[in-house]
């Protein structure tokens, strides 16, 4: 019975050390920058470089009206 009190105070060490010792940073830091991004692995790759873009071209447009208020782009405004 000695062997077995001996066995359980000895695993009963290690698990609450293990459980004291806090986790590196470094550990943690090296874990998020392993996993990918949740819009890249819910959407794949394409989908969301897409979206990028086109929401980057939609900006575009509209720092180019804010640029030139007094010009009109409809073509009634030509005739």
């Amino acid at each position: 019975m000695s062997d077995g009190a001996d066995f359980l105070k000895y695993v009963t060490e290690r698990v609450v050390t293990y459980w004291e010792t806090p986790k590196a940073p470094e550990e943690r830091r090296e874990r998020r920058m392993r996993r990918e991004p949740w819009v890249t692995r819910w959407f794949g790759q394409l989908l969301p470089v897409g979206i990028g873009i086109w929401l980057n071209s939609r900006k575009g447009e509209r720092e180019e009206a804010a640029e030139s208020p007094g010009i009109s782009q409809s073509p009634a405004d030509y005739a």
